[in-house]
């Protein structure tokens, strides 16, 4: 079989797209953020370190057990940033899901507990309370800074 030239730019052509493409690739995922946290588990009432129970972080389908200090080892969390609030205003943190689950103890979910690309969260410190009970649910509030520069940029004149 005989090759026209045709046949060998488009030959060429492929692998230099393949080639670009994997250079792509690895570029956006090296862009990708990361913060770290270290998840502390304790008990709501006595605030004794609970070990075993197990956190879970949704965004990267990871779970963690706790040590008898009650903590995780360190989380690698990527940085997922909050689509509508930065519309309003661009957030230079990441949100995360932290779930709590430990046997007598009802669950725990902490919504938009805050990442920071390349630093380390010493928390966040959970609270566990004894069943029976709903699950007990939090959402973190927005970083004080962003909330006072938001509600400046909207205060009307």
């Amino acid at each position: 079989m005989k090759l026209c030239r045709r046949d060998i730019f488009r030959i060429i052509m492929f692998f230099v797209a393949i080639v670009f493409l994997a250079i792509s690739l690895v570029h956006f995922l090296n862009q990708q953020k990361f913060g770290l946290m270290r998840v502390t588990v304790r008990d709501g009432f006595s605030d004794e370190p609970i070990e075993g129970a197990i956190v879970v972080i949704p965004e990267t389908n990871q779970q963690y057990v706790t040590d008898k200090e009650g903590k995780t080892e360190l989380i690698q969390v990527p940085l997922i940033r909050d689509k509508h609030h930065s519309k309003l205003l661009k957030q230079d943190y990441g949100l995360t899901t932290v779930l709590v689950y430990c046997d007598g103890y009802v669950p725990y979910a902490l919504f938009f507990t805050h990442v920071e690309n390349g630093t380390m969260r010493n928390g966040p410190n959970v609270w566990l309370f004894p069943e029976p009970g709903d699950p007990f649910v939090i959402i973190e509030a927005p970083k004080g800074d962003w909330c006072n520069e938001l509600i400046e940029m909207y205060r009307p004149e």
